[in-house]
């Protein structure tokens, strides 16, 4: 059989959608990542609701991405097994850039980012594939209490990268993907790991409540596909 090479498509189209949607309002509520960046202190109110709502985005955006790189998998497995030309996976959200020195890296590594330019934040997004479990507990380490300019940063930070991953999806997703056909070979359960892993805090969009829930129910969907999209998770 000869398939011509397939362009990947969103298989979420809705959910990442009412995702927008939900970012949206968060940003009505408590402003764009500029204006966060910017504020010399967050009162802990204000910090308390951008991490709840933040939190609960990237949860959302998590299992979506999940949902993504399964279909991805699922589809350039099938496309083997006919003997079809892989899958043309989307560019990357960020090119690799040829290596520096030493000096010139350590050099842009101390730079200031410039606040009012989100543009040009190294604001790569967490995609929290479970990490493995430690082989004993570890001691608790002691808070480490943060500078306001820069917990208001971080957060601003993370929230942009949040923006670039629901603008383009695709990129993140086909990484994903990569990422985890490549680990699952190591840890066979790691998918459904994946899939079971809760939000962190308890924020909810009260337009939209069950916005989690289709989330994970999509990953959950994409994981046991035809043909299994990584080993064990069907």
């Amino acid at each position: 059989m000869n398939a011509a090479t397939t362009a990947l498509t969103l298989t979420a189209e809705p959910l990442w959608r009412r995702a927008r949607d939900a970012f949206a309002r968060a940003v009505d509520s408590f402003g764009a990542p500029v204006v966060i960046a910017v504020l010399r202190r967050l009162t802990r109110p204000l910090r308390r609701a951008i991490v709840a709502r933040l939190c609960l985005l990237e949860h959302v955006g998590r299992k979506l991405l999940l949902a993504e790189a399964a279909a991805i998998r699922s589809a350039e497995l099938a496309a083997a097994a006919c003997g079809a030309q892989a899958i043309a996976a989307p560019p990357a959200a960020s090119p690799r850039l040829p290596a520096q020195p030493f000096a010139a890296r350590r050099e842009r590594a101390v730079m200031k980012p410039d606040l009012y330019h989100p543009q040009s934040w190294r604001a790569p997004f967490a995609c929290g594939v479970p990490a493995d479990p430690p082989p004993q507990p570890l001691e608790r380490k002691p808070r480490v209490l943060r500078n306001e300019d820069e917990t208001a940063f971080r957060l601003a930070r993370r929230l942009e990268a949040l923006r670039r991953v629901l603008k383009d999806p695709l990129p993140h997703a086909a990484r994903l993907a990569n990422r985890l056909a490549r680990e699952a070979q190591r840890v066979p359960e790691l998918a459904w790991r994946f899939v079971l892993a809760s939000a962190r805090g308890n924020g909810c969009d009260h337009q939209d409540p069950l916005l989690g829930l289709h989330a994970t129910n999509a990953a959950f969907t994409g994981c046991v596909a035809t043909p299994a999209p990584f080993p064990d998770s069907s």
